[in-house]
């Protein structure tokens, strides 16, 4: 199993946590509509693709 990666701008870290517990943990970029402006980046290594 690969790294699932998602990179999102939030303005703080309480409205993360907010976003986690309404998702049951799931990506905030992929409830409708997004809760924040970000990139799906699954199948990506950030560390090689993006480096």
């Amino acid at each position: 199993m690969g790294v699932l990666t998602d990179y999102f701008r939030a303005p703080n870290s309480a409205a993360v946590v907010q976003s986690l517990e309404e998702t049951d943990g799931g990506s905030p970029l992929s409830a409708e509509p997004p809760r924040f402006e970000g990139v799906d980046a699954k199948g990506m290594d950030p560390a090689v693709v993006l480096g």
